[in-house]
């Protein structure tokens, strides 16, 4: 990538330009980046890119980007996101497929309806941190535009498999009323979202939210009846209250 020019104004949009002249320069495909200052979507024949960029954190060695999740998941067109890292003297873009971030979305810290990639460099690697995962490494992304122009597909990152998409989801306790389901408690379910169901009765109910969330992450319906007011006595042997 060329040298970065710091004088230069809207120095981001630059960037995400000559990321996308480079595109075209290996690929022939052409994307165009919103006219919008601060544009993060590029547009072009093959669907749209999402291009994130962040500077070099003054610790040195880390970034953090944020994806507008509702963007990308509500886009019916999206090929991919480009994480662009500034470090002291260039500039480093790394390349997702839509089906590897799809993936990885649920895995990654939401924030402020986007989703966290926090992405750490060590020597000459790059690492993208992933709760629950670790550290993946995320080096061969570098650059790797081939699964634009299906030469091959983007390397798998994660060691684990998928998981059902309920269990991305911290589950909850929810009331059946006139055919459909109230969740208790606020959820992380965005707006619209289709989600599969698997239901079992809960006997008996806890007053506290906080306790609600410990019986539905246990998934258990064998609570004694009264569990909510002698929570302490199940859970950490303390006296009946």
């Amino acid at each position: 990538m060329p040298t970065v020019n710091r004088a230069a104004p809207d120095i981001w949009h630059q960037r995400k330009e000559r990321v996308l002249a480079d595109v075209k320069r290996k690929t022939g495909l052409d994307f165009a980046l919103g006219a919008r200052r601060g544009s993060r979507v590029a547009r072009g024949p093959a669907g749209t890119l999402h291009l994130l960029g962040a500077a070099e954190a003054r610790a040195g060695g880390r970034w953090w980007l944020g994806l507008n999740e509702r963007e990308f998941v509500g886009s019916d067109d999206a090929r991919g996101v480009v994480l662009i890292c500034e470090t002291a003297s260039d500039l480093v873009d790394l390349w997702f497929s839509a089906d590897e971030i799809r993936e990885l979305l649920p895995r990654l810290t939401a924030r402020d309806g986007e989703r966290k990639f926090n992405v750490v460099r060590r020597r000459d690697k790059f690492f993208l941190q992933i709760p629950g995962l670790g550290e993946k490494d995320i080096t061969p992304k570098q650059g790797d535009t081939a699964w634009l122009t299906g030469a091959r597909a983007g390397r798998e990152i994660l060691s684990s498999p998928p998981r059902d998409f309920p269990v991305w989801y911290p589950p909850f306790l929810a009331r059946v009323r006139k055919g459909r389901l109230e969740p208790l408690d606020p959820t992380s379910l965005e707006e619209g979202a289709v989600v599969v169901v698997r239901l079992s009765t809960a006997p008996t109910v806890p007053r506290q939210a906080a306790l609600r969330r410990i019986v539905a992450a246990a998934g258990t319906t064998d609570l004694p009846a009264d569990f909510a007011e002698q929570h302490d006595h199940y859970a950490h042997g303390a006296r009946r209250r």
